[in-house]
């Protein structure tokens, strides 16, 4: 049997995943004894943790915000499968159970990235940390033989007019935003391989656009000393694709914004080659206000073309 990529679930919220990666990170040791050859082997560590990348950005943002969330019974998402899907001979597509399951009922899922290219769909990567019970059971379950995933919904957006710091951007290269989340150690308990919990210390999200209008940086709009960034004056924007079509009109409820507040200041101020274009770079360092979060996420919400 071969397998291609397929989906994450988290609970009954689904995302199609483009990419995946799910590093057991063993650790095996010896009784470093000076022999000629490694002596008592034995595991001494075992910390799965799984990471992807989805364009399902509203359904994967919404659920796990800036900080991520605990994966555990009880909690706002209880189970997190990652699954391959199963691949037929020849062009026979696979029905029934003939899929590949990884479940994690005790963890830790938080974003990553949102890459937000020109002309390019936006993806988002997040990092699924798998930890151990007091009972000492297998951070991930699987199952060889379950059915595809209920409810899978394609999600497309594209990079759209954005402003930061009141100064709005028409020709956008490319966003990168950051999430920046730093855990506590993962360490296991006495006498055991595998981490029991993690939590979140710090988040420290931050944006960097690259844009092609060398012009947004001068005395009046981006300055080279900075910008104040509010929820108020920075609106990153992602225009949402219509199957079958083009993309949603801007006055629809189908799109999704960000707002922002920080500092925004120039960290290059050009750079290319004698055959391609100089692009400039933006940073943004978002923080407290002291009542929103960093970045606020607006979805099912309308495009502002001239924000």
């Amino acid at each position: 049997m071969q397998y291609t990529v397929g989906w994450l679930a988290l609970d009954a919220a689904v995302v199609k995943l483009s990419q995946v990666d799910f590093p057991t990170n063993p650790e095996v040791t010896d009784d470093d004894s000076g022999s000629l050859y490694a002596e008592a082997l034995a595991v001494t560590g075992l910390a799965p943790v799984a990471s992807g990348t989805t364009s399902s950005l509203k359904t994967l943002l919404s659920a796990l915000g800036l900080t991520g969330q605990c994966v555990q019974s009880g909690a706002t998402v209880e189970v997190a499968d990652v699954i391959e899907r199963a691949l037929g001979d020849c062009d026979n597509p696979l029905g029934g159970t003939p899929h590949y399951r990884k479940r994690v009922t005790r963890g830790l899922i938080i974003p990553d990235t949102l890459t937000m290219p020109r002309n390019t769909d936006a993806s988002a990567t997040f990092q699924l940390h798998t930890f151990t019970d007091s009972s000492g059971n297998s951070p991930v379950a699987i199952t060889d033989g379950v059915a595809a995933p209920a409810g899978v919904v394609s999600e497309r957006y594209r990079l759209a007019i954005s402003k930061i710091g009141n100064v709005q951007y028409p020709e956008i290269e490319n966003i990168l935003l950051t999430h920046n989340v730093e855990l506590t150690p993962k360490e296991p308990k006495l006498a055991t391989t595998t981490p029991e919990t993690a939590g979140v210390l710090t988040v420290r999200p931050q944006f960097v656009l690259h844009g092609r209008d060398l012009t947004r940086v001068k005395t009046g709009l981006q300055e080279l000393a900075g910008n104040g960034a509010t929820h108020a004056n920075t609106l990153i924007q992602l225009a949402r694709i219509e199957s079958g079509a083009s993309f949603f009109a801007p006055g629809t409820s189908n799109h999704i914004t960000m707002s922002a507040f920080g500092v925004s200041i120039p960290t290059n101020l050009g750079t290319g080659s004698g055959r391609g274009r100089v692009t400039n770079e933006i940073r943004l360092n978002c923080g407290f206000d002291g009542t929103n979060a960093p970045i606020v996420f607006t979805f099912d919400t309308t495009y502002n073309t001239n924000p």
